[in-house]
């Protein structure tokens, strides 16, 4: 099966073959990429649609002998190369296979008539290539984010986080950690313009578990960030979730460089991730209920063990402020390692 991509910067034709036993059909069908010509993908496990430059298409995927398969930018789902066409390119696709042998075995019967007419042979029937004719397929016109891979430098976008290259599979927790808590912010931001729902208990129950689990999120994208650069400049991490814990993933990192958190954060401020840390431990653990333990470690004396956490959506947005700050710090020691 084979298709041309029309694009406003070029046009590339690709020969896809599908090969019987006794005869060669070629379908080609054009592929329409967008302005910037990047061309339409989806993933066939999550069925997330990204979309991919498509000269990087052509010389790293299609024409590698290599490299015939794709990585999903959103889940990291590998496959072969042939099971990445959206659904909508996939319904132009055997729409014009139906259509083209269904013209096809018209006139092949109308050959066979022929030739029994003549007292020939059907196996006297000349192999030949049959070419259709060409169907469209255009691109989606949703707004998506531009990446360009650091470590092969292929073209990509995505609607949302992309945290895979769909080239080499590389994982870009720089990606991950700003594009996270960016979404983040703006959730909060939506749900509480756009969430209206005439059950008031339903709509308060889902606002404090929603502000919650995003305190949650906060603190595991920061743990995902510092424990990946903490692995590239000193080794594997032995604490799975030493980075959920303030004075522990400061230590850790003083023993690396000579300085921890302080080095970008100010006093107050580690005070503050400190009690934000161990509040997200409690919604963890034991639903926002307040113990001596988080009394202990926290030193937040404005609550009594016993009294449930009430979390607001400034201490998120806060939280935010401060793991971003600490995270644009963590992310220039890889830079200042060249790594």
């Amino acid at each position: 099966m084979g298709f041309t991509i029309i694009s406003e910067k070029n046009s590339k034709v690709f020969n896809y073959i599908i090969t019987k036993p006794s005869k060669k059909f070629e379908f080609p069908l054009t592929l329409i990429t967008d302005k910037n010509g990047y061309l339409d993908r989806q993933c066939p496990k999550c069925e997330n649609i990204f979309k991919i430059d498509a000269e990087d298409w052509e010389n790293k995927i299609y024409k590698n002998p290599n490299s015939q398969i794709m990585y999903c930018p959103r889940c990291k789902c590998v496959a072969p190369l042939v099971f990445w066409n959206t659904k909508k390119q996939l319904k132009k696709i055997n729409k014009q296979i139906e259509n083209s042998f269904s013209n096809y075995f018209k006139n092949l019967v109308d050959d066979l008539k022929g030739i029994k007419n003549n007292n020939s042979e059907a196996d006297n029937i000349p192999i030949q290539s049959v070419l259709f004719e060409n169907t469209f397929a255009g691109s989606t016109d949703e707004l998506f984010t531009n990446y360009i891979c650091k470590e092969c430098g292929t073209k990509y976008s995505v609607i949302g986080s992309a945290f895979f290259c769909p080239f080499c599979g590389y994982k870009s927790i720089t990606n991950i950690f700003i594009e996270g808590l960016n979404n983040i912010e703006k959730q909060l931001k939506f749900i509480k313009y756009h969430l209206k729902i005439e059950d008031k208990n339903f709509v308060e129950d889902f606002n404090r578990k929603f502000i919650e689990n995003n305190m949650v999120e906060v603190v595991s994208t920061f743990q995902m960030l510092a424990s990946e650069i903490y692995e590239k400049l000193n080794g594997k991490l032995d604490g799975l979730n030493d980075f959920q814990n303030i004075s522990k993933g400061s230590e850790l990192l003083k023993k690396k460089c000579g300085y921890g958190y302080e080095k970008w954060l100010n006093e107050d401020e580690l005070k503050e991730l400190n009690i934000f840390f161990q509040k997200r431990h409690l919604i963890v653990h034991t639903n926002g209920i307040i113990n001596k333990n988080y009394i202990t470690k926290s030193g937040d004396t404005t609550y009594k063990e016993g009294q449930r956490l009430v979390i607001k959506e400034q201490d998120v947005l806060r939280l935010i402020s401060i793991v971003k700050k600490l995270g644009e710090g963590l992310m220039s020691l890889v830079k200042e390692e060249g790594k």
